[in-house]
């Protein structure tokens, strides 16, 4: 432990240590959003993006023999 009288001393450092903490989670953060960027740009995205098809008709086939 760490004892001093230096009251300005420990809010500069106690400031400068939350302005780092800030920042490294600023870049954890930005990491975080260009993986999942990157992951939801990966193979299925291509089908994802890919429109659906409206000319689609669901029927049934009944073969008729003549004769």
């Amino acid at each position: 432990m760490i004892r001093s009288d230096d009251k300005e001393g420990i809010s500069a450092k106690s400031a400068a240590l939350m302005a780092a903490s800030q920042k490294l989670g600023e870049k954890v953060y930005a990491d975080m959003q260009a993986k999942q960027a990157a992951e939801a740009a990966g193979p299925g995205a291509e089908q994802a993006a890919k429109p659906a098809d409206d000319n689609v008709v669901d029927a049934e086939v009944k073969e008729v023999k003549k004769g």
